[in-house]
């Protein structure tokens, strides 16, 4: 019986911990580019930074939202 109870929890926290860690990843990817994405769209140009900050966006809501569906 508590064995089957550990399978349960480790089911649950390893996913988590996996959307702990991306979710830190898109914080900070977020943090440091979104000041260059500022200042570009001021010039009137477009960056990297903006790529790499929506394609981060994508790589971070698909797990989440497959996640909570599940």
């Amino acid at each position: 019986m508590i064995l089957t109870s550990r399978l349960h929890i480790d089911e649950i926290i390893a996913p988590a911990l996996g959307l702990v860690f991306d979710t830190i990843m898109f914080a900070l990817t977020l943090r440091k580019t979104a000041h260059q994405v500022i200042e570009m769209r001021r010039l009137g140009q477009v960056g990297i930074s903006r790529v790499i900050l929506r394609d981060g966006k994508y790589g971070f809501c698909i797990p989440m939202l497959c996640f909570f569906s599940s």
